[in-house]
């Protein structure tokens, strides 16, 4: 029997650390923001019945996503800190007809890798618990608690310490009820387990996977770009069909080497081949999508900045340096997160490397 719950999103921060020109679950990873990949993780689910997003009330961001005309999902007024933004969430909940005895998930809106897995795993182990619980990891590394000095005082025991992660997931009315006395009584609450720990209850820790992760720092994002496209497809493959999942990276690679050839007896009936720059454009698509790249061979295809800088270097070596076209050969069009094209060329002539063009285009946003 599928558990059902409502959705809690509080989406009001500002993510200072990221250092960002808006809010980080506005930021982009393969073609969306966080905040759609975040909800993307629970709106298939059949469970659902519903979902909130705390947004602050000027918001310029979210009116212009396309969820926000999902009929599924609507919009609350979020607050100063997370508490008053999930209450505020929980109170448009309770308005809407949610139950005082329904569960309730609350998941932060800047966590956007949760699996299926664990989503179904925390469901499944709190269906009929007393309290409810959260998805929390074992702590991995070594702790140590300092001094005001910065200097080590003691080793902590790290077998009983766990991270919170989220979601998280109570009955709604428990929830309501233990953040409004927490605030009430200026109760400092960092989650809504906290919330209910100080209401003298104990949340049940259900354990998920340590990538579920908050982005936080720019470099978190950076590992989720590395990550996604790949990973997403292959996921995606493997959800239509399971053991093409087990083949799908290297189908990805060996895909985008064959059409290469495909390509070029194409662009020479269209009579362009010797248009440098498009042949650019079309090969810059096919290598990046044989790595998995897929959002971001789109957008390097149509980046005018980066095809000049690509066709100016094979005019360099093609041209001024006399080597032949077909010599040329493209290494690498690497889309850094800090907005940097890196264009590497090599000129190969009978099994050897005769040259190498390594160029960097920076503060051009690609992304």
């Amino acid at each position: 029997m599928t558990t059902k719950f409502w959705l809690v999103i509080p989406a009001a921060g500002v993510g200072a650390r990221m250092a960002a020109d808006r809010p980080k679950q506005y930021l982009q990873i393969a073609g969306r923001c966080i905040l759609e990949h975040t909800l993307h993780c629970f709106l298939d689910h059949p469970g659902l019945l519903g979902a909130v997003v705390c947004v602050a009330v000027d918001d310029p961001f979210w009116p212009q996503l396309p969820l926000a005309r999902d009929l599924r999902i609507r919009r609350a007024p979020g607050g100063r800190e997370r508490a008053d933004s999930v209450l505020a969430g929980l109170d448009s909940l309770l308005a809407g007809g949610a139950d005082s005895d329904d569960w309730v998930l609350v998941h932060d809106a800047a966590r956007p890798n949760l699996t299926p897995a664990d989503l179904d795993r925390l469901l499944d182990s709190l269906t009929d618990d007393p309290v409810g619980g959260l998805l929390a990891v074992p702590v991995r590394d070594t702790l140590k608690r300092v001094g005001s000095d910065g200097r080590v005082l003691e080793t902590v025991d790290r077998s009983v310490i766990w991270q919170a992660y989220t979601p998280q997931m109570f009955r709604l009315g428990a929830l309501r009820e233990a953040l409004a006395q927490a605030l009430e009584e200026g109760v400092a609450v960092t989650d809504e387990a906290s919330a209910m720990e100080w209401a003298g209850q104990s949340p049940r820790l259900i354990e998920g996977r340590a990538d579920n992760l908050k982005v936080t720092r720019p470099e978190d994002l950076h590992y989720l770009q590395s990550r996604w496209p790949q990973d997403r497809l292959s996921r995606t493959v493997a959800s239509v069909c399971p053991a093409l999942g087990i083949f799908a990276q290297v189908a990805i690679q060996r895909v985008g080497q064959l059409v290469h050839g495909a390509v070029d007896r194409l662009l020479q009936f269209a009579g362009i081949v010797g248009d440098r720059q498009w042949i650019a454009s079309f090969h810059s698509c096919l290598d990046l999508a044989a790595q998995g790249q897929w959002i971001a061979s789109f957008h390097s295809c149509l980046d005018l900045a980066a095809l000049v800088l690509w066709a100016t270097l094979e005019r360099v070596l093609v041209g001024e340096m006399n080597f032949d076209p077909g010599e040329v050969v493209l290494v690498a069009l690497e889309l850094v997160p800090d907005a940097t094209a890196n264009v590497v060329l090599e000129v190969h002539r009978g099994g050897d490397v005769l040259t190498t063009v390594d160029q960097n285009l920076h503060n051009h946003v690609l992304m």
